[in-house]
């Protein structure tokens, strides 16, 4: 599986150091931070306020929001 998609530890996903449950519960807490990282992502449009260039930081979390998604799917 680590040779397919990148993992910031891959030991956690592993069948042959990790049992089924163990690797569930990984996923599902990985699955979790991207979710929390796409709502995130949207913050920097209120920083939009203070520094202006609306167009910058609607474009930037447009960007955030599809690299997340990205993972989210998968």
């Amino acid at each position: 599986m680590e040779k397919f998609l990148p993992t910031y530890d891959s030991t956690l996903f592993d069948l042959k150091t990790q049992n089924l449950d163990d690797i569930i519960n990984n996923m599902c807490q990985a699955e979790l931070i991207h979710e929390i990282m796409f709502i995130f992502s949207l913050v920097p449009i209120a920083f939009s306020i203070y520094f202006g260039d609306l167009y910058i930081f609607v474009l930037t979390s447009i960007v955030a929001l599809m690299f997340e998604l990205c993972f989210i799917i998968v």
